[in-house]
């Protein structure tokens, strides 16, 4: 036990130095930062719940000694608070919906959980930021000011052309970005416990990602608003409505994994799918998670197992 409380404080350090390594301002802590949760998930998934709240604890003590009260603040709400709501759910027992048998929380819907929370977040923040201007307005002032810090020579005319660029969907994109960085991080920390045999839950099978069905009904009331309604209320619902279609993005990639695997070439055409995806990222997402959506109302893979199934019996 006392080796266990070591290593959730170690990882709990690690994590927030790699935190701290951000307030540098340089590219290398920039890049560093995007694996803060790191440490804390692969300490929740070989250790337990308990774990990663200490570990939690004392990223957030030693970021609040190291950056301030505010950069601590952040980092708990970003990464501590996250990173032991993904554990406690992914280390949750519940039976099998068809078998009856104990087993594991899906971990499709630890990521609906995540989505809704990211949504939550960025919706009330919007509103508490939005003052005497509104929503829209007070996003566009954010954005006009930072660029304004983070590239003075840049044209004030280019400058007004990217804030305007950039605004409609950037709380969204904030938010689906972070979804990301969380569920890729877990997947990291999953896969090195799993290859070194320490991890508490087996690795859940990429081919077996699904969404919970009730997920939609958020979407797409998101959506109807966002077509709907009027002023503040639009931008919101659009910002909304990128950050609940983040998991379809994950399920659409599942559908991808299905398709290659039923190829010869299953390793070249996965590296060439997401090269594609690393140039085109925007355009390509939003594809995949169309996939993702249409693979939830119709079942792809389930009619591709049924059409083997039927051409085995032939």
């Amino acid at each position: 036990m006392v080796n266990g409380k070591m290593m959730a404080i170690g990882g709990g350090g690690l994590s927030a130095a790699t935190s701290i390594a951000a307030l540098s301002g340089s590219l290398a802590g920039a890049m560093f930062a995007y694996f803060t949760p790191l440490p804390l998930l692969a300490v929740g998934l070989g250790l337990g719940v308990s774990m990663v709240a200490l570990a939690g604890v004392a990223g957030v003590a030693l970021v609040g000694i190291f950056g301030g009260t505010a950069a601590a603040a952040l980092y708990g709400g970003i990464h501590a608070f996250p990173s032991w709501l993904v554990v406690w759910q992914a280390l949750l027992r519940r039976p099998n919906a068809a078998s009856g048998q104990p087993g594991w929380q899906p971990i499709g819907s630890v990521l609906c959980l995540l989505a809704m929370l990211a949504g939550a977040t960025i919706t009330l923040s919007l509103f508490a930021a939005s003052g005497e201007t509104g929503v829209e307005a007070a996003v566009h002032t954010f954005l006009d000011t930072a660029l304004s810090m983070a590239l003075p020579d840049l044209a004030d005319s280019d400058r007004i052309t990217l804030v305007g660029t950039i605004n409609p969907f950037f709380a969204g994109g904030c938010g689906a970005t972070w979804l990301i960085m969380i569920i890729v991080n877990t997947v990291l920390a999953q896969t090195i416990l799993a290859s070194r045999g320490h991890n508490l839950r087996p690795s859940p099978r990429w081919s077996a990602f699904g969404l919970p069905q009730w997920f939609a009904w958020p979407l797409v009331a998101a959506a109807a608003v966002a077509l709907l309604a009027p002023g503040d209320i639009q931008f919101v619902a659009r910002n909304l409505v990128l950050i609940l279609a983040t998991p379809y993005f994950f399920l659409g990639l599942a559908v991808v994994h299905c398709l290659a695997r039923r190829t010869a070439a299953k390793g070249a055409l996965l590296a060439a799918f997401y090269l594609l995806l690393a140039l085109f990222f925007v355009g390509a997402a939003v594809a995949i998670a169309g996939l993702g959506m249409i693979e939830q109302w119709t079942g792809v893979r389930r009619r591709l197992d049924n059409a083997n199934i039927d051409q085995e019996e032939e």
